[in-house]
């Protein structure tokens, strides 16, 4: 974990990462500025990263992964006697951790602006919950499939029929 965490923190998906999550944060938090002036009002930023985040994450996900795919980092990896579980999950606590970072320091920035950190807790753990229930499927699907096309073509379907599954059936509606 900690060579994961070490390649991770000086490649280029660091910088990418924090600022494609603060960049998430950023455009939920300015589409609520007309409508809430005063206050804190963070729902706009959950939502840009539940609706938007279907279809950025799986590919910053599966360009991580596949990434070693491509350079046969695997081979690498199997002579420091990870398995493929130990792998799936190294990289995928790396992207949950810094993707969690850049989240952290834009709820903090929105917070310290207004003056009220009552939101602050909560906030948090729905962005948690979130990205950790999408990095978790599609580094899954990444690792499954091995390609970046093939991985970003099934995890863009599954998020078109559950879409769709989720407008067409009566009792999914609040989804």
């Amino acid at each position: 974990m900690l060579v994961e965490l070490r390649r991770f923190s000086h490649g280029v998906y660091l910088p990418i990462t924090v600022a494609l999550s603060m960049g998430l944060f950023a455009l939920g938090y300015v589409m609520q500025i007309p409508a809430y002036p005063d206050g804190v009002d963070l729902d706009g930023t959950y939502v840009v990263l539940t609706q938007l985040g279907v279809f950025i994450l799986p590919a910053l996900a599966a360009s991580y992964v596949c990434l070693d795919f491509s350079e046969k980092s695997i081979l690498f990896y199997r002579d420091l006697g990870m398995g493929s579980v130990r792998y799936f999950v190294a990289k995928d606590l790396c992207l949950i951790l810094f993707f969690t970072l850049g989240a952290t320091i834009g709820l903090s920035v929105t917070c310290l602006h207004f003056g009220d950190f009552r939101p602050f807790l909560s906030m948090l753990l729905h962005f948690v919950a979130v990205i950790v229930t999408y990095f978790s499927f599609y580094t899954m699907l990444a690792c499954i499939l091995g390609t970046f096309i093939r991985s970003y073509f099934v995890s863009f379907i599954y998020s078109l029929v559950a879409l769709y599954v989720a407008l067409s059936n009566e009792s999914l509606r609040f989804l």
